[in-house]
Parts: structure tokens; C-alpha cells; sequence
């Protein structure tokens, strides 16, 4: 079933060749977990919009309002809804036009979302390593052709994800999703000041984690960091967060008794606004 398309506020699938999305990948993205007509993380998934919209060089006001009139009311169902915002028309030129319309895309499509996992997942290391660039870091831009190969690189349905590092071979995070590890009860994730995406879900673990008195260092760390931790975990808006159980020939700790089901029994306390 093809998700039902709006693109500034009109139900259609046709989008100017001229957009600077298309063209230069002059845009941000989203995607927002909708349960029974409400959508998790609202603001912050707003918040890095605009941030990330301003960083490629292109202002829009009031983002959150914008979306919500293209909206009008969501359905009480489950709904995966994909928020694109362009740098809209214009010509070949690299330079932005000095007056500019930014284009608008929702994509809206029923999901079934599954019961949050306990038991854990198997994940591998891939050899697409991603870009250092400090002006894009963190950002979920339209330019995602590093996680799009790294993903093409298994079929084998035992591994669930995989590890990206940078080209240091530094820990980065997942191909779709971000990453946690613990160790000696704290929290560890990835400096994202060079490379990999910022997500919504991610900044509510942290979040959380502060809410619960568990300290999270941002860190710059080889992948030999996954070898010492108790527990790796990754987390993205759809999946919500996923224990790992074996990376390599490394177990890991998964079950009731760990910080990361720790982590998941509280999630519910941040996914509304």
C-alpha cells in the first residue's frame, strides 16, 4: 500500500525536478512513530527539523505549526509518519536563491508496531566507514548514501544491525539507528561532533537516563569499547530501543536484571509531550 502523500499541504506525489532536495540533497528528515493518533517525541523530532534546517542554510518558521495544519487531525490508529523538508525551487545553481520557498513532504502509512524486545538481537561491524564533516554532523540530512551502502552489505536475516565507525575508527552508531553501551554502571554513547545522526530517540534516552540518576558520557571511542561493555544497546523513534545480545563472538547481558530493560520499563515516561 503506497503511504498517502502530502506535499505542501496537497495530496499529491509530484515534486519539482527543480527541488533542491532532489538536486543537491539540500533537506532534513524525520520519522515519527504514531500510536493510536499520537505521535512520540512531537517536539524534539520538531526541534532537530528546524536545527537541522537552519544548519543547510535554509530558515523555516514555526515548523511544528506548518506540519500540524498540513496534518489537520491524525486518525486514532498506528501510523509511521515521514516529515522532509527541502530548501524547495531552484535552478542548477549551487548558490541559494536569494528568495527561496521551502517544500514541505508527508508520508503517512499504517504501521503494526511489535511488543518492545527483551531478549536481544545479533549485530555485526560494517566496512562502510562514514565521513568526518563537522558542519553536517549530527544532522538527518537527504545525503544518506554511507548508511545506504553500509546497509547493503548483509542479507542475512540473523543480524538485526550493525556497528559504523568513522573514518578514524571511531564508534559512530548504527546504520538506522543510534548507539549505547554500558559499562560499570554507566552510560555510554557517541560524540556525534563529526559524523552520524543526531535521533530523537536518542535524546530521550539521555534524557531519561539524567531522570534516573544514571550518568551518560558522550565519548570518542574505538569499536574495542564494545568489547569491555556489559551491555550495547540501539535505539531509534520506530524500533524504540534494542538490546543486543551478540556482536562477533561476544554475548552480552539482556533480561529484566540490566540497566537497558531498566531504560525501556521508563521510555513511556518521555515519548509524549
Amino acid at each position: 500500500m503506497q503511504p498517502l502523500t502530502l506535499i505542501n499541504g496537497s495530496a499529491t506525489r509530484t515534486l519539482a525536478s527543480s527541488d533542491r532536495g532532489l538536486n543537491f540533497g539540500q533537506g532534513v528528515s524525520t520519522r515519527v512513530k504514531v500510536v493510536g493518533g499520537k505521535p512520540q517525541l512531537w517536539q524534539e523530532h520538531m526541534r532537530l527539523l528546524q536545527q537541522g534546517c537552519t544548519a543547510l542554510g535554509f530558515h523555516i518558521n514555526a515548523v511544528d505549526k506548518l506540519v500540524k495544519r498540513d496534518l489537520g487531525l491524525l486518525p486514532k490508529a498506528d501510523l509511521s509518519l515521514r516529515v522532509t523538508l527541502t530548501a524547495g525551487l531552484g535552478s542548477n545553481d549551487l548558490a541559494m536563491p536569494a528568495e527561496y520557498q521551502p517544500t514541505r513532504i508527508l508520508q503517512i502509512e499504517p504501521c503494526q508496531y511489535s511488543e518492545p524486545l527483551l531478549d536481544g538481537i545479533s549485530v555485526r561491524v560494517c566496512q562502510t566507514q562514514l565521513s568526518k564533516q563537522p558542519k553536517l554532523a549530527g544532522i538527518k540530512h537527504l545525503n544518506r548514501l554511507e548508511f545506504v551502502l553500509a546497509r547493503s552489505e548483509w542479507r542475512d536475516p540473523v543480524f538485526a544491525e550493525a556497528v559504523m565507525l568513522d573514518t578514524d575508527g571511531m564508534l559512530v552508531s548504527g546504520t538506522a539507528s543510534n548507539l549505547f553501551w554500558v559499562s560499570q554502571s554507566r552510560l555510554f554513547t557517541p560524540d556525534l561532533s563529526f559524523a552520524g545522526i543526531r535521533g530523537a530517540m536518542r535524546a530521550a534516552i539521555i534524557r531519561l537516563a539524567a531522570q534516573q540518576g544514571i550518568e551518560v558520557c558522550e565519548v570518542r571511542q574505538p569499536l574495542a569499547a564494545l568489547a569491555d561493555a556489559e551491555e550495547i544497546l540501539f535505539c531509534s523513534a520506530l524500533e524504540g530501543i534494542r538490546p543486543v545480545k551478540a556482536l562477533a563472538q561476544k554475548q552480552y547481558a539482556v533480561g529484566s536484571q540490566t540497566l537497558t530493560a531498566q531504560l525501556q520499563s521508563g521510555l513511556s515516561q518521555v515519548l509524549y509531550d
